[in-house]
């Protein structure tokens, strides 16, 4: 869970540093409508750096020069009979 990680980290005095460098695709992977609420899922390929560092900017994980591939998979959700345009993301995960 992402408040456990970051509450860890925090506690060891590190501070995580992620850099998206690029968007290789996007693809709408589901889309329903559930008693008003409809629910879009998109998965993401993107290029990104991460790394976690010590309270003195050492990196004790990751690799500040190496650019890798993720995958995420998130869930946007909007009520359908809102006047507010915008989605709530609802969900992620990230495919083995």
């Amino acid at each position: 869970n992402f408040a456990g990680a970051i509450a860890a980290r925090e506690k060891l005095g590190h501070v995580q540093e992620t850099t998206l460098v690029g968007v290789r695709g996007t693809e709408i992977a589901e889309a329903s409508v559930e008693a008003r609420v409809a629910y879009v899922t998109v998965k993401f390929v993107t290029e990104q750096i991460s790394v976690t560092r010590d309270g003195e900017g050492k990196a004790v994980d990751g690799d500040p020069g190496k650019v890798v591939i993720v995958t995420d998979v998130w869930t946007f959700a909007r009520n359908t009979r809102s006047r507010n345009p915008n989605w709530t993301l609802v969900a992620t995960s990230a495919p083995e």
